[in-house]
This record gives structure tokens, sequence and C-alpha cells, in this order.
């Protein structure tokens, strides 16, 4: 939800932030967490059955929905009742935009389907272009129109997202570890906060925005203590490094509104 926040209040610094878009735009992107999450669980359960690895590396909260609550083998009629909503959002998104929501959601669905079928381990980082969508999106419904400044203020999110997967899917570049790939994911996660004077020196972002590295960057050190260990166990480093991406969405569109 984080980058949401961000398009709001890309269209608030600009006077055009209107709330009942908004507020559909979060339940478009909660419900399409929901389905990506619920995807991700069935497929595992599906593996299982047949006897392989899971897909993708399985982090606390996995299953999303636990199974003493909805057996694994129902989760299709969840799935179903997630669609049908997200179709009646999708609706109303596209009668106010025009189609021009299909700009962010096309290649947020490749991006997924490319995370979902893994042809590849580095497939997985395709979703680190779903965060500026996200923003780029949200400003779209919010204001109506589409801006390219919008995406851009993204790219530090999409920076961001790619230390994260990179962080948990160890087998991206397995010969890199310990040390090493600690310093290589600590300097995605620094370039991702060094777009920020890019974005204001293009008058992107106004200079106010340049705060938003400190929140961020303080959590840099805690990080770096927990990456060269992420290589056995990953947990305890993603869960800083989302925690690091969430923060640096939300002291930016604190600035930015401001």
């Amino acid at each position: 939800m984080a980058p949401a926040l961000l398009g709001g209040a890309w269209c608030l610094a600009r006077g055009s932030f209107r709330l009942a878009p908004f507020l559909l735009s979060l339940a478009g992107v909660v419900l399409a967490e929901f389905l990506s999450l619920v995807s991700a669980d069935y497929s595992t359960y599906i593996a299982g059955r047949r006897g392989r690895s899971p897909p993708s590396p399985q982090l606390p909260g996995s299953p999303v929905i636990p199974q003493r609550l909805v057996p694994a083998r129902l989760l299709p009629l969840v799935l179903a009742a997630l669609a049908v909503m997200a179709a009646v959002v999708l609706a109303l998104l596209l009668a106010r935009t025009g189609g021009l929501v299909l700009l962010v959601l096309v290649p947020a669905v490749a991006a997924g389907a490319l995370y979902a079928l893994q042809p590849l381990p580095v497939a997985s980082l395709a979703t680190a272009v779903v965060p500026p969508l996200i923003t780029a999106g949200t400003a779209l419904a919010v204001s109506g129109r589409w801006e390219w400044g919008a995406l851009a203020i993204g790219v530090p999110g999409a920076l961001s997202a790619t230390a994260v997967i990179c962080t948990y899917r160890t087998d991206i570049g397995p010969r890199l570890r310990g040390r090493t790939r600690a310093i290589g994911i600590l300097a995605v996660h620094g370039a991702a906060l060094a777009t920020l004077p890019v974005l204001v020196a293009a008058a992107i972002l106004p200079p106010a925005c340049l705060l938003a590295v400190v929140p961020p960057a303080a959590l840099l050190l805690p990080l770096a203590r927990l990456l060269p260990r992420s290589s056995g166990d990953p947990v305890a480093a993603t869960a800083m490094g989302v925690f690091l991406h969430a923060v640096l969405h939300v002291a930016l569109a604190v600035t930015l509104a401001a």
C-alpha cells in the first residue's frame, strides 16, 4: 500500500486529490496483493502434492490464510471471490480513466505472470516494476490523467524492491555470498536513495523531499549487520529490507504532501 500512498501524495501536492478514487485505488492494490499471495500459496500446495520443492522461498506469514481456516484445496474458491471483487474495482477504474489504467495493468500482470511461472530465478526481479506502476496508477485513478512524473517518483521504490528480492531470492546470483552479496544489496538500496536528489534536480520533486532520505538511510546500518548471514537464513534481512522499502515510500509521501 505504501506506493499507493505516494501516488495519492503526488495528487495532493498538485491539488488534484479526490478521496473516493483514492480509496478505490487502495482497494484495488489490496485485492491484487491478496490475489498474488493466495496464488503463491496454492502453487506451493500443488507443488507439495506433486513432490516438488516450493516455487519460491517460504517466509513467515506463508500461507497468508491459515489452513485451519481454509484448507489449501479450497483456495481456488478464495481466488475466485477475490477475482470477482477485483473485476468490479477494475471496471470502476476503467470507467474513470477511459482505459488509461491499462498502461499500468498490462505490465503489472506481465510481471506477476513471470513471478508465478518462474521460468528462471531472475524472473522474480520483474516484480520490481510493480511499485512505480502502483504509484503512477494511483495518481492516474485519483487525478484522471496520466503523468510521467508520478511514474518517475516510483523509481526509488523499484530499486529498493530489487534489493529486497535479491535478499530473499538467494538463488539469484548464488555464487555471491556473505560480505560480497551484502555489499551488492546495500549498493542497490543506496542507489534508491541517491535517485531522490536526481528527481529534485529535475524539478520532479520539491527540495523538501530530500528529507525523505533520512529515515530509510538510518536503517541501512541494521540491515548491513543482518545481510552477511542472509545467504543461509534470509528472513531477518528480508524483513528489514521490506521495512526500509515501506519507510522510503512513506517518508517520500509525507515530504511531498507537506
